[in-house]
């Protein structure tokens, strides 16, 4: 390391921050060779052995809880998805029962339009309050509960 191109005070400020730096990397090693004694000392102690027996014990039973409490979580999440596909059929029969309802009484109501147009009555009355059209069908009605289907 060349400080010839250095001024005097500069030469001093370097070298005086050079031996601060090699004086910290001393005392942490010294620091660290310290803590390993110390360590050392201590995995030999009966109480430090004992604890370490009673830390890993401690590992092993939180080790067995979070398995015992993912496989809970997991049956609990089979029984989600069986009740989940149990209401999705529910709601796939009771689609196929609606729809198949629709048809019959469009069917039905097919039907009896075919045997109005075969036997058509002489004199037909109109009720002047009858809500529904003879055209329509009955399934084109609005959903409400005081009216019927007649």
């Amino acid at each position: 390391m060349d400080l010839s191109h250095m001024s005097h005070r500069a030469r001093r400020a370097f070298l005086k921050k050079l031996k601060r730096k090699r004086k910290r990397q001393k005392l942490a090693k010294e620091n660290i060779e310290r803590e390993i004694e110390e360590l050392s000392r201590l995995q030999l102690s009966p109480s430090y052995q004992a604890q370490q027996a009673k830390e890993l014990e401690l590992a092993a039973l939180e080790a067995k809880e979070r398995e015992r409490n993912e496989e809970l979580w997991q049956e609990r999440e089979r029984e989600a998805q069986r009740q989940w596909e149990e209401n999705n059929r529910q709601k796939i029969l009771l689609k196929q029962r609606e729809e198949e309802t629709q048809r019959k009484i469009k069917a039905e109501w097919e039907s009896k339009q075919m045997e109005s147009k075969k036997f058509i009555p002489e004199s037909k009355t109109q009720d002047v309050h009858e809500q529904q059209s003879p055209d329509l069908p009955p399934w084109h009605l609005p959903h409400h509960p005081y009216l019927s289907l007649q």
